[in-house]
């Protein structure tokens, strides 16, 4: 009996890594590579709704990018309203693994950039935050838990 609820386990946690190669970090993305919002500008938006884990494993389109979770609050000068966007986006690894770089520039120049494109006219960023995990966390903690079964 034992024996079935481990493979009951195994299939349940391997259920996130086969689900990922259907879905890329793109169709959760709420701004594209020019940095124009994706996504409707009068109301909120939630793509990813488990947080870091919902685009922690999707594919990226290069090599040397991750899929990481954004969450955009803005102001819309039009409607007069804030609004929230919850989604992905890809990050260079550059960005986040190299000793010297700096994550807050990263938001910083992500936020200006979101500011001044032309297609986001009469949006004011209010408040920008990336969360980048690593899916080797998640796969530790699959094996440790194993190794305790």
């Amino acid at each position: 009996m034992k024996v079935n609820y481990v493979i009951l386990l195994v299939a349940l946690l391997t259920i996130p890594f086969c689900v990922s190669e259907i879905y890329s970090c793109s169709d959760k993305a709420i701004i594209d590579k020019n940095f124009a919002l994706t996504k409707s500008l009068d109301a909120d938006y939630t793509g990813a709704y488990n947080k870091v884990s919902s685009c922690a494993t999707l594919s990226t389109t290069n090599t040397d990018t991750a899929c990481c979770y954004i969450k955009l609050k803005f102001k819309n000068e039009l409607y007069d309203e804030k609004f929230t966007h919850k989604g992905c986006i890809e990050v260079s690894l550059e960005n986040y693994l190299l000793e010297d770089a700096d994550f807050d520039k990263l938001i910083d120049d992500t936020e200006a950039s979101i500011n001044t494109h032309n297609g986001n006219r009469n949006i004011t960023v209010d408040k920008l935050s990336i969360d980048c995990s690593s899916k080797f966390i998640q796969l530790a903690g699959i094996s440790l838990l194993l190794l305790l079964l």
